[in-house]
């Protein structure tokens, strides 16, 4: 024998009815059923269903407005790069003519590198040291545009290709000021072997003779200028204009 509905106490059937309703909620939006709720339980609501996500939301346009920051003001482009190859000077005096170069004029320290780990090796190549880039990686790159070394360094088979004559990196005011100084050296490099100024003479600069010990026999020259501004900018120093 069937039990019948009737039999059930009324709030018992009125419970199993309640139970049995769909849930109005099921197809509503999370926010329009937090709107739809007695204050008092929207804060549980809210924290299990936005709380969490809004903080996550908020972190991460944290990141992205902090690189986007951040690319805006690193300094881009070129700046100076110097290798000093096959020299005796120690890092502690490349050291003191690099931060004599970052406060002069107040230039900016993010685009100023000297790499002082070169040397010519027995077959007449540029090698690099312990450094953990080759000399030919950093000057493809662009990360190098100035070279201080001697006439050999300079005629080497990696470099003598790529220097470039002085009249397209100074000005013509600074030309005009070194060769009264006596300070242009003529070498024969390029691929034709024709003799250019392509060199300045740092025994002629008070500034190298200061912190290089007097080594006069170290010349200045340029490779894969990109932005002359911080050259230019070094020559002034060194050569005091």
């Amino acid at each position: 024998m069937q039990d019948k509905p009737d039999m059930l106490p009324k709030a018992t059937q009125e419970d199993i009815d309640v139970l049995a309703k769909p849930d109005a909620s099921q197809h509503e939006s999370a926010w329009t059923t937090f709107r739809n709720l007695p204050k008092s339980h929207r804060w549980p609501y809210f924290y299990r269903h936005f709380f969490w996500p809004i903080i996550i939301g908020v972190v991460v346009l944290a990141a992205a407005i902090a690189f986007i920051v951040n690319m805006a003001v690193t300094p881009k482009g070129q700046g100076l790069g110097v290798a000093v190859i096959d020299l005796e000077e120690s890092s502690q005096q490349m050291d003191g003519l690099e931060d004599g170069y970052e406060h002069y004029r107040q230039v900016n320290k993010d685009l100023v590198t000297f790499e002082n780990d070169f040397y010519l090796d027995s077959s007449n190549h540029v090698s690099a040291g312990n450094s953990q880039e080759t000399f030919d990686v950093q000057l493809s790159g662009g990360t190098l545009n100035t070279l201080i070394s001697t006439k050999a360094g300079l005629e080497s088979k990696d470099v003598r290709d790529y220097v470039e004559p002085l009249a397209d990196v100074l000005t013509p005011h600074q030309l005009g000021v070194l060769r009264d100084r006596g300070a242009i050296v003529e070498l024969p490099l390029g691929k034709d072997g024709a003799a250019r100024q392509v060199a300045l003479d740092l025994g002629k600069s008070d500034e190298w003779r200061q912190h290089a010990d007097g080594g006069t026999d170290a010349l200045l020259a340029f490779v894969n200028v990109q932005n002359k501004q911080y050259v230019r900018l070094f020559v002034d120093y060194l050569y005091g204009m």
